[in-house]
């Protein structure tokens, strides 16, 4: 009666992966800002959902969620910069175990791809002359950025190194990770979940706030267009996102000159 309890419980739990994993995300980087234990117990949510997935015989599922909570247990415990870089190694060891030959790093530059890139990277570079270059100045001026006093090479190479990590895994997470539980096929619900749990666990982060959580909740939208129109592929999408970081993390630190 336990047993049958027990696993009635996980199918339930399972079934509602693709939910309950977006909303752990953002309350990781939601609570590590605020209220550091909600940030640990979405870990454990996490940890929970994974454990359904591999009793209802979804093994690669349960994997890909031990990835997530594993990238995301530096932001839980005070050390969100690490957060990117675990995420990137626990997130491409899960692509080359279960995605290999499935072309979700295939280099596609249609016409479609290349304009869509360049129409956001043109929205980016606007947001940040009209909006985030002025707000961060303002804002963030009395933090002191890694490296910031160390040269243009140091910084150069700081910002290239954050741009690239960054990029890879966020979009291993958000347009690779958390869409494998959706299923062979997402639907627009499901797209609008993803785009706006992105939006939402920027909110404390570059760019932040209300403006910076729509901003990036749009830019997820597009990098799911990009996704689309290169047959599935996330390539695309970490370039365009890397050129990106590259102009907002970089616009930090001519904030400062």
């Amino acid at each position: 009666m336990v047993k049958a309890r027990a696993d009635a419980v996980g199918a339930l739990i399972a079934s509602r992966g693709q939910l309950i994993a977006p909303v752990a995300v953002v309350a990781v980087y939601v609570g590590a800002a605020s209220f550091r234990g909600t940030a640990v117990g979405a870990i454990a949510v996490l940890a929970v959902l994974a454990v359904a997935y591999c009793r209802t015989g979804r093994a690669e599922y349960g994997a890909v969620v031990v990835a997530v909570a594993l990238a995301l247990t530096p932001t839980a415990l005070g050390y969100a910069l690490a957060t990117p870089a675990v995420g990137v190694a626990a997130l491409a060891w899960i692509a080359w175990r279960y995605w290999r030959g499935e072309g979700l790093l295939a280099l596609r530059a249609s016409g479609p791809v290349v304009l869509v890139g360049v129409g956001v990277l043109t929205g980016v570079v606007t947001a940040q002359v009209l909006v985030f270059g002025p707000q961060h100045a303002a804002v963030l001026s009395w933090v002191v950025l890694p490296g910031q006093d160390a040269g243009l090479a140091v910084v150069t190479v700081i910002v290239v190194i954050a741009s690239a990590t960054n990029a890879i895994y966020e979009e291993f997470l958000w347009r690779a990770a958390l869409t494998r539980l959706h299923g062979s096929k997402l639907s627009v619900v499901g797209v609008l979940i993803l785009s706006v749990g992105f939006g939402l666990a920027h909110i404390n982060g570059t760019p932040g706030g209300i403006t910076g959580m729509i901003y990036t909740a749009l830019f997820g939208a597009a990098m799911w267009t990009l996704r689309c129109l290169a047959g599935n592929s996330v390539a695309p999408c970490i370039a365009v996102h890397f050129a990106a970081d590259l102009i907002l993390i970089g616009g930090l630190y001519v904030s400062r000159y």
